[in-house]
């Protein structure tokens, strides 16, 4: 199988139409059809159920726009993503091995038990969120405050791990209590915000004071900056602790823990934030969830319209006027060609994944390219039979993986070896 790929790569074909990837394609159907639970075979009580996997989306970071076709299939790559972290993924084979597992872990996907999206109305505004609705994406809407979106999905974070571990350990005991989730950004807007109302207060009290001849009193902004930054951090207390309580009666409250033990939990965060790493901690070395992250973590090369360091928005404009249609070997410039894996290696290599704050503190990252365009096939499951008018390729799609321990290299994706080492 190695030996036809490499004479696939050396007679200029794409890697997705080598003898492997054939082979990882054949599966997908498979794969993604029990993700959704759909079809899925039921497991034995005796055996240990497949890993679980919670998908927490960023929609400031990945927003597939305002279109509700491009909209449903960016879903549904997140959710084949995270389904094809299960079996062997967290043991150490193939997770599209179809033989039982030595450990009795079954082979096959991940369980996707929870699909939420977050983001604040000025977000959402440009995002098509009934197409995510429609897809099962349970869309949070946050207030317009500074990092709001991003707290409410640590505490996701954290109230996920939570609730995973002490189903794990059977109590609260030896598992540590939910972690408010602020940031820095957010206590300085708060502070400011409280300071501000209170100088224009005393301002006011001054200015009557002044008429009737009284001495003001003692100031209180910084007193007020500081209650405002304790309420501040008491609100993400219970956010965090309401998480934990929605996943223990809606997630893990009908485990049948046969053998004591929850079945393998993963987070799949899709960010490129690195605020939320203090969550990440706590998930990982708390309660000892794997956690992989999904962002756009290598700078685009000039093949994909990038400049490296250049700011979001320049990159963005540049990308916006890039032409190129076609690579090397004459085929469209459609999904992961040999020329853009050579690139994106290039690009990789320059900026390791592995030297990122988010990445060194997951478990492994999956390196998603939002303007890299892939073909639509098993996603639109349901229509299948009638693709008139459907688009032939979506921007969007997952290009690599990452793993800790395992290099700085990224390696292919769908991968063949374990995710989590």
């Amino acid at each position: 199988m190695a030996a036809a790929a490499v004479a696939a790569r050396l007679a200029g074909a794409t890697w997705r139409t080598c003898t492997g990837a054939r082979e990882r394609r054949a599966s997908s159907t498979r794969w993604r059809v029990s993700a959704e639970g759909t079809e899925r075979d039921a497991v034995p009580k005796s055996a240990t159920r497949n890993p679980v996997v919670c998908i927490l989306w960023d929609l400031d970071n990945i927003n597939p726009g305002i279109d509700p076709e491009r909209a449903r299939i960016t879903a549904r790559r997140l959710r084949d993503a995270a389904s094809r972290l299960g079996g062997g993924s967290v043991g150490g084979e193939s997770g599209d091995d179809k033989e039982q597992k030595t450990d009795n872990r079954q082979a096959g996907p991940a369980d996707v038990v929870a699909f939420l999206g977050f983001g604040n109305q000025e977000t959402l505004d440009r995002t098509s969120s009934n197409a995510l609705r429609s897809e099962g994406v349970d869309v949070h809407c946050s207030a317009s405050t500074p990092d709001a979106a991003d707290m409410q999905l640590g505490a996701h974070v954290i109230g996920f791990a939570h609730a995973w571990a002490v189903k794990n350990n059977g109590s609260t005991h030896d598992v540590p209590p939910p972690e408010p989730f602020v940031t820095e950004r957010a206590l300085t807007a708060a502070r400011k915000a409280a300071e501000d109302e209170e100088e224009s207060r005393e301002r006011d009290v001054e200015e009557e004071n002044v008429e009737s001849l009284v001495s003001p009193g003692p100031s209180t902004s910084t007193d007020a900056g500081d209650a405002a930054e304790q309420s501040l951090v008491r609100n993400a207390l219970e956010s965090s602790i309401a998480a934990s309580k929605h996943f223990s009666e809606k997630t893990f409250a009908d485990e049948d823990l046969t053998n004591k033990t929850a079945p393998p939990a993963i987070l799949l965060i899709v960010t490129s934030d690195n605020d939320l790493v203090p969550a990440i901690e706590y998930a990982r070395c708390g309660c000892h969830c794997h956690v992989a992250v999904c962002g756009d973590f290598v700078p685009k090369s000039k093949l994909e319209g990038g400049k490296a360091q250049l700011n979001k928005r320049m990159r963005t404009h540049t990308r916006r006027h890039f032409s190129g249609n076609a690579d090397t070997s004459g085929s469209k410039d459609v999904g992961v060609t040999n020329r853009y894996w050579s690139e994106l290696q290039r690009c990789a290599m320059q900026r390791p994944v592995g030297r990122l704050k988010l990445c060194e503190k997951s478990d492994a990252a999956l390196v998603w390219d939002s303007t890299r365009r892939f073909e639509v096939g098993d996603e639109n499951l349901e229509n299948a039979e009638s693709q008139h008018g459907r688009p032939k390729n979506v921007l969007g799609g997952v290009v690599g993986v990452w793993r800790k321990n395992g290099g700085t290299s990224v390696g292919r994706w769908p991968s063949p070896k374990a995710i989590f080492l």
